[in-house]
């Protein structure tokens, strides 16, 4: 299970930042093992978290009301818009973990 968590926050963060190759347009299963070691995920839910936080502290005002597009791990296409961000973002597990 906390496989899963840290490949959604990527595959999100990867939308977020508008980088398409960086797990969205590549996105594995979500059953996706990243890691076999305990210690390995640790590591790396502490690195994705000081991403998320670096990404959510910089961004400018007007952040939250841009649209964007991605492809989820079905191949469909979403253009998400604003102003007010659609339920399936799941902000608030991000930004108030």
């Amino acid at each position: 299970m906390l496989n899963h968590i840290i490949l959604g926050d990527r595959i999100w963060m990867a939308r977020f930042e508008g980088v398409p190759d960086r797990g969205v347009l590549s996105t594995p299963p979500l059953k996706t093992i990243l890691f076999d070691e305990f210690t390995e995920l640790r590591s790396a839910r502490v690195r994705e978290d000081e991403r998320i936080e670096g990404f959510f502290a910089g961004f400018s005002t007007g952040y939250p009301g841009r649209s964007f597009s991605y492809i989820n791990n079905q191949g469909k296409e979403y253009v998400e818009s604003a102003p007010v961000a659609p339920p399936s973002l799941d902000l608030h597990r991000i930004i108030n973990p």
